[in-house]
């Protein structure tokens, strides 16, 4: 399977936002610009410049965001890998992952690594 750059699965998805939303993207997806939404992408830094103070207060407050969003990515990444190892060991089919909620809790809450799996 051939690998795609993000931006060119977004624009080849056609995606609709509702009006007024607002999308958080990183640099990746510069250019990609759906109507009616509000973008907040962090600055890239001019080649022979620097950033302004008020940009780099912006990109700060961006990547807050987005640091918290990836952390949550990698908890259900987590969790979906504990899933698929105790199906496996287990030979269960199907399991509900609700029971998992308290450790991701946890997790999050204590911001320790103490919840790691190996594939």
């Amino acid at each position: 399977m051939k690998k795609k750059h993000d931006k060119k699965i977004a624009h080849e998805k056609e995606y609709e936002f509702p009006p007024g939303s607002t999308l958080w993207q990183d640099t990746g997806f510069q250019g990609f610009n759906p109507e009616a939404v509000t973008l907040k992408q962090p600055k890239k830094k001019p080649r022979k410049g620097d950033l302004t103070e008020i940009e780099k207060e912006e990109n700060r407050e961006i990547s807050k965001v987005r640091v918290e969003v990836e952390y949550q990515i990698g908890g259900i990444k987590q969790a979906q890998r504990l899933k698929s190892f105790i199906c496996t060991k287990l030979k269960i089919f199907q399991l509900d992952l609700q029971w998992l909620k308290p450790l991701q809790y946890m997790k999050h809450h204590f911001r320790s690594s103490w919840l790691k799996f190996e594939r």
